[in-house]
């Protein structure tokens, strides 16, 4: 099993249309809200978009 953890940073209706299984959805609009829930998570943390610009601004 793999410890790797994604967040998908994309909507959550895009995020409805298919995402990599076990991601994690935290739209980029949300992501300063959830930061505290984030560094919980441990590493390492792979973010992932559409086109990589969000995932991009999300790091």
């Amino acid at each position: 099993m793999s410890n790797k953890i994604i967040i998908d940073v994309r909507t959550k209706e895009e995020f409805a249309q298919g995402n990599i299984k076990g991601s994690i959805n935290i739209p980029l609009q949300q992501i300063e809200f959830e930061i505290d829930k984030i560094k919980t998570m441990g590493e390492p943390i792979h973010l992932c978009c559409a086109s990589g610009n969000r995932s991009g601004i999300a790091t």
